[in-house]
């Protein structure tokens, strides 16, 4: 886990070490200090200098099998920058070269995070085809079996997505359910909104109108207690599914008042 409230004192020390350990005889020292300079800077968005660390970490591991670990995680954090910098060639060489190391030294955490990366570029590019619903299964599974709970929610989430574009929208609803249960387990907090989000589009297009506007409630009542800038993001979507509910009952006067709300609240793009 990574502090994410003194990230800058974090950093300051940091930079103190790469100077004290930027000695080839210290060159493991030197890895740790530089990886993990590398997810501080992805929690600030500072990703030219993530790059520059990561690109220095590859360098230095070389081919030796030693520094593998440290290897993988730099091609792996290089491809989340592309990938946010919507350069999704670049980012899926580097997820599949993070996906090969990892597979050599048997990393189960890093292939299954490579992949779903991986998925999540299909999707961007080529959409919800035949060849996704059958990877995102086996990916599922595998994840699952290794009990990875922070890339099994999200994988949950776009598996919901999927099985909404082929109106399967009962097991969509069995994701989501499932992506709930998870976030409880393995103490998810960070995905909770996002899940909720999704249980009410889900809960829409089954028709289950009185759960939907159960978690429509809670998920009100926990943005009255965000202070964060996501907000307005959950804000714009929870409104824009409450617009296209009422219109289905018919009720135009609502769905109008609430789409207006939705326009009125900016949006950012996903992280």
């Amino acid at each position: 886990a990574y502090d994410e409230e003194n990230t800058d004192k974090v950093l300051f020390y940091l930079n103190k070490q790469k100077d004290i350990y930027a000695d080839k005889k210290a060159k493991v020292i030197y890895l740790r200090i530089l990886l993990t300079d590398c997810f501080y800077s992805r929690l600030k968005y500072e990703y030219e200098k993530l790059l520059k660390n990561a690109f220095a970490i590859i360098r230095l591991a070389g081919e030796e099998r030693r520094y593998i670990p440290y290897k993988t995680k730099a091609f792996i954090l290089s491809g989340y920058v592309y990938y946010n910098m919507q350069d999704h060639y670049k980012a899926f060489k580097f997820f599949k070269r993070g996906r090969i190391l990892s597979d050599m030294i048997s990393n189960i955490y890093d292939e299954c995070d490579a992949l779903y990366n991986i998925l999540l570029i299909h999707l961007n590019i080529y959409g919800y085809n035949d060849r996704t619903l059958p990877y995102t299964r086996k990916l599922l599974a595998k994840i699952r079996k290794s009990g990875i709970g922070s890339i099994e929610v999200p994988l949950l989430i776009n598996y919901a997505k999927i099985l909404t574009e082929k109106q399967k929208h009962l097991s969509a609803y069995e994701c989501v359910k499932q992506g709930e249960q998870r976030i409880e387990e393995y103490k998810l907090v960070k995905f909770k909104l996002i899940n909720i989000i999704a249980m009410i589009g889900v809960l829409k297009n089954l028709n289950e109108y009185g759960k939907m506007f159960e978690y429509a409630n809670l998920m009100k009542t926990i943005l009255k207690k965000e202070e964060t800038e996501t907000v307005h993001f959950y804000s714009a979507a929870l409104y824009s599914i409450l617009a296209d509910a009422y219109q289905e009952l018919n009720c135009n006067e609502k769905a109008y008042e609430l789409s207006l709300i939705h326009i009125s609240e900016p949006t950012r793009q996903a992280e």
